[in-house]
């Protein structure tokens, strides 16, 4: 019997011992156990439960989830309320249940950096008589991020909702394969559904076409190691329709843009490198193709459109600069427009088409054009060819390379992601006039052609980069991300930067001192005026990269990338330089391909980065600034320990000197670049770890991080990307990467 029965009778002493008395056993512990006890907990089926704006798993900038739910009616009168822990105190939206529904909209998290982060649900169902579920998990997460972590670059198609606020972007990056996202025009969230970041959806490789059905419940996509992929969005499943293991027919080869028919039975895929077109039966996955039939043979077919009565393909074939039409039952083919065929400006580089069924026109987008063409499919124009948008027709932003396009016919409005402006861009087909509707630039000015070095002034407002392909030295505005000229660029006299490598400003704030490496000087640069001398040169082979500065302005610490791998220091009131490491003084391991190069706090020690493609990192050790120095390998084949390492380009020591952050990128694969953190004290010195990278953080990968520098506050770090050309900053305790300037 359980004790605790027992003391709901402590105040009837005498009848329990005259009970027990009379029938020699107490009664049993079903007479006096509660309700409570012999019920079984109550449960609910949270299966049914799903976010009803967002994707689970997605990686979202949505900060206001909503979570539905049906089909309880146990719970009709009771509640919900959602949690963020699996204990259930942290409660973050309640509603109620009525006819079985359920909708929880007031969750709300403040956009800011403190709420970046997954967000895990779980719930406590309550019935109107008070009993309550245990605390359940829902299965229910994303990761909540900022507009700052999106990076949507390198989008290669895009397809708009009937409504025109919904459009779907997909796209494929050196850095995270094949993604699909999503972004609405009036509530400005960006959501990523699909990439190296998020756990939902199929893990992309190369998407290239994507179709929305008419009732916008179903995107297709092709991708083109994985065939036809279809997503229901409304259960958010997704499954394979056609490929070379799921249906039958004709062999898939390279799928790109596709087409569907209003009825959704059949999509009409390009393929086999533009050489085909495919004709896939949506039901079952089965192909063909479109063999016969007389005409033009295809060649390097990009983009196809289907007519008003859906009988006919309107194709684009870019190296023979035309458009065919082609009849789907026959497969006969002509042309339509091309050089010969039809009047106008000739196509340059058609690329991608759409068509304006109530105007009786085709709209082509032309990237060697840089332009939009609108080609006539009337009777007695038909083939003719008008600029409907270019740098001469409309305003607005220019159109440099028009991906797919989708017409809304409400508004006669284009809308298409342009991959050179690196936005998603809206044209007014009546005329000719452009507006963004979704970019990924952050900040105005002069555009980031290759950095390669940046510094941060002491009040942690302004940072400087060295831009190679510019050969110029911008500031950018780290609050905005604006850019402007520092010097070169029209700014500043003197000798002009060639192939600059890195730069550092004085603790007072009034000079930068730049690295060049083609004209083997070290610039100083008068921040007032732009103004540059020639503070140190230095005859072949000489190929300053990396540049430290002393605490008190008088020294600089330039290594020499050429094939000697020497290390100078440079008294910056003279100009005056010497040797203080090289392979040929001193004692220690062989140094390879310097790149950028920090300095310890107490100015003795050295540690250089290594860019080779025998990884490497140094640590040396300076002798009174004397040539006799020892270097010490602290990173790279057999020293070390933890995660691997690959090229170095960049370093970085925190305040206390007791940790090297390095930028890191697999060569085995050509991707990513990671932040690692070596410890240069303690039992676990030299052991690797990931600061930041695929595994750790939220926010865009970076494929070569050029160079690297500490916040004033030790906070973050700000890093240069010179393959998307961009500055970031990394939060070294989570590892989340936010853009500052693109």
């Amino acid at each position: 019997m359980k004790i605790r029965t027992y003391a709901r009778y402590i105040t009837l002493p005498f009848m329990v011992i005259i009970l027990s008395s009379c029938f020699g056993t107490p009664p049993s512990s079903s007479f006096f156990d509660s309700d409570e006890d012999s019920s079984s907990p109550i449960t609910a089926d949270v299966s049914k439960l799903q976010f009803s704006n967002i994707f689970s798993g997605a990686v979202s900038t949505q900060d206001q989830p909503e979570i539905r739910g049906s089909d309880f009616s146990d719970f009709n009168g009771g509640s919900l309320k959602l949690f963020l822990d699996s204990s259930c105190k942290s409660q973050i939206g309640t509603a109620p249940i009525s006819n079985s529904n359920v909708l929880v909209s007031n969750i709300d998290f403040d956009k800011n950096e403190s709420s970046v982060g997954e967000k895990h649900f779980y719930a406590k169902f309550t019935k109107s008589s008070g009993e309550s579920t245990d605390c359940i998990d829902t299965n229910l997460k994303y990761k909540f991020a900022l507009e700052s972590q999106m990076l949507l670059s390198a989008a290669v198609n895009s397809v708009i909702d009937s409504s025109g606020e919904i459009i779907y972007l997909i796209g494929q990056s050196n850095t995270e394969k094949g993604f699909l996202a999503k972004h609405n025009r009036t509530s400005g969230e960006t959501s990523i559904l699909s990439n190296f970041m998020t756990d939902s959806g199929i893990n992309l490789e190369a998407p290239k076409g994507i179709s929305l059905s008419d009732d916008d419940k179903i995107l297709y996509l092709t991708d083109s190691n994985l065939g036809l992929l279809k997503i229901d969005l409304e259960s958010q499943q997704s499954s394979v329709v056609s490929s070379s293991s799921v249906g039958g027919g004709a062999g898939l080869f390279t799928p790109t843009q596709l087409v569907i028919n209003s009825a959704q039975t059949t999509a009409y895929m390009i393929g086999a490198n533009g050489l085909a077109i495919y004709i896939v039966d949506l039901s079952t996955g089965v192909r063909s193709t479109i063999q016969t039939g007389s005409g033009p043979s295809f060649g390097d077919l990009t983009d196809l459109v289907l007519s008003a009565d859906e009988a006919t393909l309107y194709v684009i074939d870019r190296s023979a600069l035309m458009v065919l039409e082609v009849d789907i039952a026959t497969g006969i083919r002509s042309i339509l427009s091309a050089p010969g065929t039809g009047t106008g400006t000739s196509f340059v580089t058609p690329h991608s088409i759409n068509i304006d069924i109530s105007n009786n026109r085709l709209f082509i987008g032309d990237t060697g054009f840089a332009g939009i063409f609108s080609v006539s499919l009337a009777s007695g124009t038909k083939g003719n060819r008008s600029i409907l948008a270019s740098s001469s027709v409309g305003s607005g932003t220019n159109i440099q390379t028009p991906s797919s396009m989708n017409f809304d016919s409400s508004t006669n409005k284009l809308i298409f992601f342009d991959e050179g402006v690196d936005a998603v861009l809206l044209v007014d087909t009546s005329s000719g006039n452009r507006s963004l509707v979704y970019t990924n630039n952050i900040g105005t000015g002069p555009s980031l052609d290759r950095p390669y070095g940046l510094h941060i002034n002491k009040t942690g407002t302004t940072i400087y980069v060295a831009d190679t392909q510019l050969d110029a030295i911008l500031a950018i505005d780290v609050a905005t991300g604006n850019r402007s000229y520092a010097s070169g660029g029209g700014v500043g006299s003197g000798t002009a930067l060639q192939s600059i490598r890195d730069v550092v400003i004085n603790n007072s704030g009034t000079k930068l001192y730049v690295s060049d490496q083609d004209a083997r000087r070290v610039f100083e640069i008068d921040l007032a005026t732009g103004n540059r001398s020639i503070l140190y040169s230095l005859g072949s082979p000489f190929a300053p990269s990396g540049i430290a500065i002393s605490a008190d302005d008088s020294t600089l610490f330039v290594t020499d990338n050429s094939a000697f791998s020497r290390v100078f220091s440079v008294n910056t009131s003279t100009g005056s330089g010497t040797l203080i490491a090289s392979n040929s003084t001193g004692s220690g391991d062989f140094l390879s391909r310097m790149a950028k190069v920090a300095l310890s706090t107490d100015e003795s020690k050295l540690y250089i980065a290594s860019d080779n493609t025998t990884p490497a990192t140094y640590e040396v050790e300076l002798n009174s600034g004397s040539a006799s120095s020892v270097r010490t390998k602290i990173s790279g084949d057999s020293v070390g320990t933890g995660e691997s390492t690959f090229n170095s380009y960049s370093i970085v020591i925190n305040a206390d000197s007791t940790i090297a952050y390095i930028s890191n990128l697999d060569t085995s694969t050509g991707l990513n670049s990671s932040i690692q953190a070596i410890p240069l004290t303690g039992s676990n010195r030299l052991h690797r770890t990931i600061v930041s990278g695929t595994s750790k953080g939220i926010g865009p990968l970076v494929s070569i991080a050029r160079d690297m520098v500490y916040s004033p506050d030790h906070k973050y770090l700000y890093l240069v990307e010179d393959g998307w050309n961009l500055i970031m900053k990394v939060n070294v305790e989570t590892g989340d990467r936010y853009l500052i300037s693109k």
